[in-house]
């Protein structure tokens, strides 16, 4: 079974002249399509690509987010294909830096599981 897995720093900042969040989210999406990853690992994540990822993204994936602190508004989500996975259990303590961050992620059809953390 091959697992095509991709990580990207989607850069927080969301400043004018061809850095904000709206101009780089399709230059995000056509660096990122050609892979058709399994998975997928953003960093730098914040409420401001929401929009963006529900529009580009989560038509075929299903996504995992949670904030570093109540007080933070930035996160590393991680997004899974629909048609091959299913989340069975996320186990994250409060501070989710420091605990040990565990997703189970089972193939629908056959009986792999694949661990992250």
């Amino acid at each position: 079974m091959n697992l095509k897995v991709i990580s990207f720093n989607i850069r927080c900042a969301n400043d004018e002249n061809g850095h904000s969040i709206a101009e780089r989210a399709p230059r995000l999406v056509k660096t990122t399509a050609p892979y058709d990853a399994d998975v997928i690992g953003f960093q730098e994540y914040i409420p401001q690509w929401d929009e963006f990822t529900q529009k580009y993204y989560l038509e075929n994936y299903d996504m995992f987010l949670k904030y570093r602190a109540e007080e933070s508004s930035e996160g590393c989500p991680i997004l899974w294909k629909k048609d091959k996975f299913e989340c069975l259990d996320v186990l994250c303590a409060h501070d989710v830096w420091t605990c040990a961050k565990v997703y189970k992620l089972a193939l629908t059809v056959k009986t792999y599981f694949l661990t992250l953390g």
